[in-house]
Order: structure tokens, then C-alpha cells, then sequence
């Protein structure tokens, strides 16, 4: 894997955390020149201070992903820095936690425009460039929850089922011509983003979810999802607990027992 990622140029949004920060050190640890972008310039600078004394090359591109006009001068900067974009990694995101009943519109057009239109935008920018090149690959950070409902994650769930149909075509039309696709469906990864996530009022959640501190750290997935954008793989489980593959296959074959299933779950 150092010899795939070695002198490649590494774009990730969502990097002044969690899975996004740990990728880019893992990134930089096997020679690849990093641009990590997120809101929080102060905690970009803290990573970037952190990595320079790792192989790769580190910059920093602090920006909003949902401020759309910003996008097409982003990737113009982004470009810019190395000259190219070899592996564009969609990984910003917002969750939230409400019944159907109690959630209101800004809120669900908040998880949409985040989640999915965010990266879609950013990949529609970036895509020219790696057709002229006649390569890249777009890694998109997603989740198990893009394969099923789930209470109190109505619009988060949207979201994610949204990017599972718009790169799995990108995916089968991008090949013939060098483009690469790996969605990435993560389980229980313990990051700030039940800390981060949104009420049905708009209001932040700021609580760890029950359990989630038993989650898998992101450092100790990332060795996966960088083998699996080496194999070119288009679509990666990780940090899965049992219950979530015996789920995932009986939706399958049963999606009314893993509904009934779920429909069990304690929510308030």
C-alpha cells in the first residue's frame, strides 16, 4: 500500500476529525501529498503542525463543502497546490438524531445538502480534471445506514441511500475511462458525530450515543479503506458488530424481520 499511495495527491473533506484526520495521517505516513479541508482552520493547522515530520507533504484548504458557489474556486485552489487530484475523499458529514414526527424541514434539507449534495458538487468539479488526466478515484465516506432505515436517522438515512445510487453509477460509467469509485460503509466508529448532529429542532445534539465509546477508533479502520482504494474496490464494510451482518444479509432475504427488528430499538 505505501508503493500505491506514495507521490499520490490526497484531497479529504471532514479532516479536522475522526475518520478524516486519520486517514490523512495514514495518507502521509505511506508518501502521499495531503490536502485536508474543513471548516475548523485552527484544528487544519494543528494536523498539518502533526504531520510534517511525516514523508508526504501536507496543505491545508479550509472551506464549507455546502457553500456551493464557493466549490468551483476550492477545486481551482486545490489543483493548483500539486498540480493534479489523484484520490478525492467525500467525508464530511452531519447526522442527527429525531422521530419522523418532531423533525423539521431545515433540518432534513441540512442532511441532504451536507451529505449528499456537498459531494456530489465537489465530485462534478473534480471529475473534468481526472477525465483529462484519464484517472482518479472518488472515495466516498458513507454509511451502513445508506443500506437501511433506522430510527431517529430519517434524513441522515436519505442521504446515504442517495450516495449509494448516484456513485455506484459513477462507479460503472467512470471505469472505461480510468475513474475509480470506493463507497465506504462504515458501522460504530467512535468520532464526534453524535456530539455534532442535529435535533429535529436544529438544535445540536451534543451527547455521546449510548455504547458509542465501545466503538471501533477510526485509526483502527483506516488500514482497510486504504487497502481497499489500492485494490480499486467499490464497496468496503467496516467496524461492523455482528449484529449489523446478520442485519445487513436478513434485509436481504426478510427486510420485514430487520424492519420489526428495528422497530424494537429504544428511541426518546
Amino acid at each position: 500500500m505505501k508503493d500505491y499511495f506514495n507521490n499520490k495527491i490526497v484531497w479529504i473533506t471532514g479532516a479536522s476529525s475522526g475518520i478524516g484526520k486519520a486517514l490523512a495521517e495514514a495518507c502521509a505516513r505511506r508518501g502521499a501529498k495531503i490536502i485536508i479541508s474543513a471548516r475548523r482552520e485552527k484544528l487544519l493547522d494543528e494536523i498539518k503542525t502533526g504531520l510534517d515530520d511525516e514523508e508526504g507533504a501536507v496543505e491545508i484548504l479550509p472551506f464549507d463543502v455546502t457553500a456551493e458557489d464557493e466549490i468551483p474556486r476550492k477545486v481551482a485552489e486545490a489543483i493548483k497546490l500539486y498540480g493534479r487530484i489523484d484520490i478525492l475523499v467525500n467525508n464530511a458529514g452531519i447526522s442527527m438524531r429525531s422521530l419522523v414526527k418532531d423533525l423539521q424541514f431545515e433540518v432534513v434539507k441540512k442532511m441532504i445538502d451536507t451529505n449528499f449534495l456537498a459531494a456530489v458538487n465537489l465530485t462534478l468539479h473534480v471529475l473534468p480534471h481526472m477525465y483529462k488526466n484519464g484517472s482518479g478515484h472518488i472515495v466516498v465516506i458513507s454509511s451502513l445506514m445508506g443500506k437501511t432505515g433506522t430510527p431517529l436517522r430519517s434524513a441522515y438515512c436519505a442521504a446515504k441511500h442517495a450516495l449509494q445510487g448516484f456513485y455506484e453509477t459513477l462507479a460503472i460509467e467512470g471505469r472505461r475511462d480510468g475513474i475509480e469509485v470506493t463507497m465506504v460503509l462504515p458501522g460504530w466508529v467512535r468520532t464526534e458525530i453524535s456530539y455534532q448532529a442535529l435535533r429535529g429542532d436544529g438544535a445540536t445534539y451534543g451527547e455521546l450515543d449510548d455504547g458509542l465509546s465501545r466503538a471501533k477508533d477510526p485509526s483502527s479502520i483506516v488500514p482497510r479503506i486504504l487497502r481497499a482504494i489500492s485494490k480499486k474496490k467499490f464497496e468496503l464494510y467496516v467496524a461492523m458488530a455482528p449484529i449489523m451482518w446478520i442485519g445487513l444479509a436478513l434485509k436481504r432475504i426478510w427486510p420485514a424481520a430487520v424492519r420489526r427488528m428495528l422497530g424494537k430499538i429504544k428511541v426518546t
